[in-house]
């Protein structure tokens, strides 16, 4: 009896703990469907999301590589809610060498290209962005372009976003609001009231910027314009992107309207390369004929402008007369063809400028450039009525 009873004891004891394991495991369970499978699935994004969350929106946040690798695949999906569609390897190569003079080198282990809007330290005023080729990872506002991305593993291009920026976190990952901090010196996320607006915002324009760009959907221009002018005035005039003639003639119209008009006409027509040379922007010079005529002269007058400036080294003081003088060439003779041909009274306003022994004894040397009927152009106008020499 003794024995039935210590068994029975037993008995009981096994089943209230295997009832309490039941029920440990039915808790687990029902918590782990509270937590999103994104926590499960992208561990790595919600440790990035985490940190930005306490850190708040501060401007000296330092980003990493891995802050601009969760976005990635983020970004890839708004992109293709906006109708984007995707290229190839290939195609995105030569349209980001297009855009930006940038080559992607296919056995480069980077997964990342970073196209700065400054030129690096210690460089020419003048120097080409382009040639600033320092992979550094900066956190992106609203508005600010440097640095652009390239990704190559996704084929589009991107600024740096924190994730509070592009993704609705509080709805995504609830149980993560906790992390922000309650100080507003801390600026945390959830204290902008902007926050959801500037997501929008920030979201399209980066969409539309790659489908103008790597789709080359030329129709997205206007929404740009309005939308995004710094972004394609930086294309030509710092990359020297001039595969869209609407876009050229929508900056040498806009530069009518600003203060130094000729300097910002020069940007347009012309850039200094990564070693030196002088790049000469012939779309751009197309799109000034079809804007110049005989009544409208304002361009060739900023044209007239811009060249007088560089020979009197108000602009470009660095240029030895080697360079300045195949500069002044170049412009002198695009700048009277067009007028010539427009029947302006601007036809005999450039290349007196050249009339001066030091040019022309440059230009005779290295054969005017090889620019066909340059010469005869020269002789027939260098004096423009007079005869007088002037040393430079």
């Amino acid at each position: 009896m003794k024995i039935l009873t210590q068994s029975k004891t037993i008995y009981i004891i096994l089943l209230t703990l295997m009832i309490t394991a039941c029920q440990n495991a039915s808790k687990q369970s029902v918590q782990e469907s509270k937590i999103p499978a994104a926590l499960n699935q992208d561990p790595e994004l919600i440790k990035v999301l985490s940190e930005q969350l306490k850190k708040g929106d501060d401007e000296k946040f330092k980003y990493t590589e891995k802050d601009l690798d969760v976005t990635v695949p983020v970004l890839k999906e708004e992109l293709l809610k906006y109708g984007f569609k995707p290229v190839t390897d290939e195609v995105f190569a030569e349209r980001i060498g297009k855009i930006f003079g940038r080559k992607i080198d296919p056995a480069s282990s980077s997964r990342y290209l970073a196209i700065h809007f400054d030129p690096a330290p210690n460089t020419e005023r003048y120097a080409s962005p382009a040639c600033n080729k320092e992979l550094v990872f900066k956190g992106s506002r609203l508005g600010d372009s440097n640095p652009v991305y390239v990704i190559k593993n996704g084929n589009f291009i991107t600024e740096l976003f924190a994730l509070p920026r592009i993704i609705d976190y509080k709805t995504k990952y609830p149980e993560l609001s906790s992390l922000e901090s309650k100080d507003p010196k801390m600026s945390p996320w959830k204290d902008d009231a902007n926050l959801v607006a500037d997501r929008k915002k920030i979201i399209e324009r980066f969409a539309i910027r790659n489908i103008y760009l790597i789709n080359e959907d030329k129709s997205r221009l206007p929404w740009l314009i309005k939308n995004d002018p710094a972004f394609l005035e930086d294309l030509v005039t710092d990359f020297g992107y001039t595969a869209d003639p609407k876009l050229l003639e929508w900056l040498m119209k806009r530069s009518l309207a600003l203060r130094w008009p000729e300097e910002i006409l020069g940007e347009i027509l012309w850039r200094i390369g990564c070693n030196g040379e002088l790049i000469f922007h012939e779309a751009a010079f197309e799109v000034l004929n079809s804007l110049s005529s005989k009544e409208n002269s304002s361009y060739l007058e900023n044209l007239s402008l811009h060249i007088s400036n560089i020979d009197l080294k108000k602009e470009h003081r660095s240029f030895d007369l080697e360079k300045r003088t195949k500069l002044l060439t170049y412009l002198c003779y695009q700048g009277t063809k067009i007028a010539k041909e427009k029947g302006s009274d601007y036809g005999y306003s450039f290349f007196p400028t050249l009339n001066k022994p030091a040019y022309i004894a440059e230009m005779k040397k290295h054969n005017f450039y090889g620019l066909p009927g340059c010469e005869a152009l020269f002789e027939d106008i260098k004096t423009a009525g007079t005869s007088f020499y002037f040393a430079p």
